[in-house]
């Protein structure tokens, strides 16, 4: 409790100092905003509003693509970026562009390790810095600029500059959202400081990293990993259940998973509520399955073959047989395109169980 309040202390203590010094830098120096504040007129508002919005904008762009240079540094490869409302990745092979409920950030570049090697917590702090370093860099550029500059230009880069520098601040500053998300200072700073729930994430991340080279979920060994309790851990046991057909396992986990859903971040929540449903249908839990499913949202949006299985296995438990069946065709035609290779295995085992069912079903009333 007592951190608590003094990180608390600390940044709004940082927030006063940015306003004493802007307030001093308006009653002794040249501010940019002079001009406005001598004119308060609807249209200066209106200026200010627009220049507001396209800094934000510029600059959110600019802090995920410093992470997305400095991920490209140390090898990694894009999975998402996200701008806002917008976001951009491949799916089945093709860049796609979807619009998207904002949860938790206003800006995401997620990007994963290099196949069949490790990250160090240096690569990733460095990573992690990226965003910090550039949104630095641009402020100063922006400042220089607004100090030889006249009328709208110097009013404009003086916003950048200042948008730029409390970005600056946001992001160095350890904190965690209620969306369960991370700033970039809390993971340098619990990377330095060897923080068990930091170190816990990056030590999942690189267990994952198997799959996407090619390790199947079944094969994972999870020896060693006892003390981690990240939610990403607990997803890929849930894998490790699914692939095995384990149902006694998977009972366990998705228990555990149902649990600890406040747990997850934006972009885990989506496929641990696809994989309760799916594990629902397959554990014959019908009350799990109306619980979850109407929290599917983006169900519907997704092309790739892990949402067409879990489109299948609901049509399958609608008795939509028909349905299913094009669901399977669909998957197994994008499947080869699907990022994480050992997980492709999985998904190949489960469509081909669900086609036997089907098959069976279909027998059955012959």
């Amino acid at each position: 409790m007592k951190k608590q309040w003094f990180k608390y202390i600390v940044f709004y203590g940082v927030c006063i100092l940015i306003g004493i010094g802007l307030g001093l830098y308006a009653g002794f120096g040249n501010p940019f905003y002079g001009p406005m504040l001598e004119q308060l007129t609807f249209m200066n508002f209106i200026l200010f509003y627009l220049f507001l919005l396209i800094s934000l904008f510029l600059v959110i762009n600019i802090h995920e693509a410093g992470h997305f240079v400095t991920g490209k540094l140390i090898g990694m490869r894009l999975l998402i970026y996200r701008i806002g409302f917008l976001e951009w990745k491949k799916v089945n092979g093709k860049l796609s562009v979807d619009y998207v409920k904002n949860n938790g950030y206003s800006g995401l570049c997620a990007m994963s390790p290099p196949e069949d090697s490790v990250v160090t917590k240096w690569q990733y702090s460095f990573f992690f810095a990226g965003g910090i370093l550039f949104n630095l860099f641009s402020a100063v550029f922006a400042y220089l600029i607004m100090s030889y500059s006249t009328g709208n230009t110097r009013f404009f880069f003086g916003v950048f500059t200042i948008i730029s520098g409390l970005i600056v601040v946001m992001n160095s500053y350890p904190f965690k959202t209620s969306s369960n998300m991370y700033s970039d200072g809390a993971y340098i700073l619990g990377l330095m400081r060897d923080k068990k729930e930091i170190i816990d994430k990056i030590e999942v991340v690189n267990f994952a990293n198997q799959i996407m080279a090619g390790t199947r979920p079944k094969a994972l060994d999870f020896n060693g990993l006892n003390d981690n309790e990240d939610i990403t851990l607990l997803v890929l046991k849930h894998y490790h259940a699914l692939d095995c057909f384990d149902m006694h396992l998977l009972e366990q986990t998705t228990e555990a998973l149902e649990l600890r859903l406040s747990d997850c971040d934006p972009l885990t929540l989506t496929s641990v509520q696809y994989e309760l449903v799916v594990a629902g249908i397959l554990l014959m839990d019908n009350e799990r399955v109306e619980r979850i499913r109407p929290l599917l949202k983006r169900l519907d949006k997704d092309k790739d073959a892990n949402g067409h299985r879990v489109k299948a296995f609901l049509a399958y438990y609608d008795q939509n047989d028909e349905k299913a069946r094009d669901h399977i065709d669909e998957a197994r035609r994008v499947l080869p395109y699907y990022p994480s290779i050992g997980q492709q295995q999985m998904e190949q085992t489960l469509l081909n169980y669900l086609e036997s069912e089907l098959e069976e079903e279909k027998a059955n009333i012959n």
